[in-house]
């Protein structure tokens, strides 16, 4: 182990071992080592596998035609849970698409309640307007004249206002 102070490899003598003893095998150790040249200690924290002892089980013989029945009902079973799967994901794909298309309708129908208002408005109001105009040409005026000669009054009247002590 190199040391991590001077650098010197393969210089670290390991001073004390420190084993947890909370369960019932070994699996973590804290290491202290110390170097030999510059006397730089280290700690390590190290992992240990127990020592689990290997045992033998039996061997019990089945017959290949056993192995194959289960086989083919696992692909069977495979096959069913894939169709489950692809059939919500359509179905989910198809009420994503209703909602959108609802949402559209409803947008679709506001539009049109509001355009048909306005429709409503515009045929009320031509009338009015036609009629308003109508009154002033009747009197010899534009309506344009007519406002002109309202404006020249409010002016007038001011500066008379003005004048007057």
């Amino acid at each position: 182990m190199r040391c991590l102070g001077c650098g010197v490899d393969n210089k670290m003598l390991l001073m004390d071992v420190l084993r947890g003893d909370t369960m019932k095998l070994t699996v973590i150790e804290h290491q202290i080592y110390m170097c030999s040249a510059c006397r730089h200690i280290a700690r390590r924290l190290v992992f240990r596998r127990g020592e689990v002892p290997i045992t033998h089980s039996p061997v019990t013989p089945i017959s290949v035609d056993t192995l194959w029945k289960e086989r083919i009902a696992a692909r069977g079973t495979w096959r069913n849970a894939v169709e489950k799967l692809r059939s919500r994901q359509i179905d989910i794909k198809e009420r994503a698409v209703a909602a959108k298309i609802a949402g559209w309708t409803k947008a679709v129908e506001k539009v049109r309640s509001k355009q048909a208002a306005l429709a409503e408005q515009a045929a009320c109001a031509p009338s009015t307007a036609l009629r308003a105009r109508s009154q002033t040409f009747e009197r010899g005026r534009s309506p344009t004249s007519q406002s002109a000669n309202t404006l020249r009054q409010v002016e007038t009247e001011r500066v008379r206002s003005r004048d007057r002590p």
